[in-house]
């Protein structure tokens, strides 16, 4: 009878399935490069964010110098009084500080503010040129008469646009409009829009002839009172 024989040692080892080192290395290689890259952009994210506060709180400390093209006429004097004209930049100066350093729409919000004063034609540009500079290129309107209205002497433009100046009668030393029909309807939008009526209009054009005369120095006003008439 035969007996039953165990397996030697040498058998068993045979059996034995070594490790695949080839497959464990196409699993961990790309899960690594997986990890690596995860914690590289966490890194990144981590000091980009660093960094942008840092960036706003060195422009935070900063004052800024606002440069404002002069206000001057054809004939090279500067006609808005200085005070008015540093209230401007101060003004913009102050939004500007007061806003994120890195937000565009506070530059936007500068050119719509300066746009609304009554000063300007229009705003071409607001933009930063240096980590404490903001520079503004603007269109200003130019004086060229005042209306006489509720006592006072309104300085106008040339497109008949009301400026944020006025004068006791006979002061401002500019040729006046005397009698005209209308008067702006609404005191809040009064920089927005021309002085109302075509007699004021007509005043302006003769004025516009006037002004290439030698006399000129001696008109000191255009009735318009009797123009509807």
């Amino acid at each position: 009878m035969s007996r039953n024989r165990k397996p030697s040692r040498r058998s068993r080892k045979t059996r034995t399935r070594s490790f695949d080192w080839t497959r464990a290395r196409r699993v961990i290689i790309p899960t690594s490069a997986a990890v690596l890259v995860l914690a590289l952009g966490m890194g990144m994210t981590v000091g980009v964010n660093q960094l942008d506060h840092s960036a706003r709180r060195i422009l935070a400390r900063h004052a800024v110098t606002i440069e404002l093209n002069r206000p001057v006429r054809s004939d090279g004097i500067e006609w808005v009084p200085r005070d008015e004209y540093d209230a401007l930049v101060l003004q913009a100066q102050r939004m500007i500080e007061q806003a994120d350093p890195f937000d565009p729409a506070v530059l936007r919000a500068v050119a719509s503010t300066l746009e609304s004063s009554g000063w300007f034609r229009s705003i071409r540009s607001v933009k930063r040129t240096g980590r404490g500079s903001v520079r503004i290129e603007a269109d200003w309107r130019s004086p060229a008469a005042v209306i006489r209205h509720a006592g006072r002497d309104r300085l106008i433009s040339w497109e008949a646009m009301p400026l944020p100046m006025e004068f006791p009668i006979g002061a401002s030393g500019a040729v006046a409009i005397i009698g005209a029909g209308l008067s702006p309807a609404n005191p809040r939008t009064l920089y927005a829009h021309p002085w109302p009526g075509d007699d004021v209009r007509a005043a302006l054009d003769l004025l516009r002839l006037l002004v290439r005369e030698p006399f000129i120095d001696q008109v000191a006003a255009i009735d318009i009172s009797g123009l509807a008439r």
